[in-house]
């Protein structure tokens, strides 16, 4: 034990594998656990005026994880706010060979979008990772708060929009923007877009749809470029957040 001197001070003490700084009151400031064979520590660096001090993470070995590990319910926070991190992601599309249109829309009726694809690596990442496509929607999605990011284009649709649909309860999580592309006047593709949050309670099953006012033989769901890479037409990102 080291003992300082007078009002405030500090009293360090190491029992068997475990150590604290406690304060003069015997109150423990600040704990530590001996682990077997210990390479890497964490490090606390002082500054300069105008610049930021810093916790690292330094050792023997090139690439040292700093893992924050609250307790229970404890949240991580930067300045009294709550961090919002992510521990999943999927990036799913509807890809068609070079040269294939998105398909045939369907006037008036909520419909889903074709997803075939799990875009990068094929697989999702971490909580994700055992989200699968079956028949145009996504299944296994575990339950969380998730970030979201999608677009659904149609062409020569007059008025159209997307939604992020609950197919396990029939729910609607999110509805897309509004959009309109006048048939009567002009060829255009137009994106509606599905932007925001939802939390689901359970593992789901969810959809990207979409809305139409009219229909359209082969390329209402999307005109092709022929540019021999893929065509890709509706797609959805999601982000399950987590606060560490």
């Amino acid at each position: 034990t080291i003992t300082g001197g007078g009002s405030g001070a500090l009293v360090i003490a190491v029992t068997g594998t475990d150590g604290s700084i406690k304060d003069d009151t015997g109150a423990k400031s600040f704990g530590y656990t001996k682990v077997a064979s210990s390479v890497n520590y964490i490090s606390a660096l002082p500054s300069a005026t105008g610049n930021a001090v810093a916790v690292q993470a330094l050792g023997s070995d090139s690439n040292i994880a700093l893992n924050l590990d609250p307790k229970g319910t404890g949240k991580v926070q930067i300045n009294g706010t709550a961090v919002i991190a992510y521990d999943g992601y999927i990036h799913v599309q509807d890809q068609k060979a070079s040269g294939t249109a998105g398909g045939t829309s369907i006037a008036t009726t909520w419909t889903d979008r074709a997803l075939n694809t799990i875009a990068g690596t094929g697989t999702g990442i971490g909580s994700l990772s055992g989200v699968a496509i079956s028949s145009n929607q996504l299944t296994s999605v575990p339950a969380g708060t998730y970030q979201v990011d999608a677009r659904s284009p149609m062409f020569i649709s007059d008025g159209h929009k997307c939604r992020i649909r609950n197919i396990t309860d029939g729910a609607t999580l999110l509805v897309g923007s509004s959009v309109y592309n006048d048939s009567a006047t002009g060829a255009i593709q137009t994106d509606s877009t599905c932007l925001g949050r939802f939390t689901i309670s359970g593992t789901k099953t969810i959809s990207l749809q979409y809305y139409s006012q009219i229909a359209r033989a082969t390329n209402g769901l999307g005109v092709k470029t022929t540019s021999g890479e893929v065509e890709v037409y509706g797609e959805i990102i999601l982000q399950r957040e987590i606060q560490p």
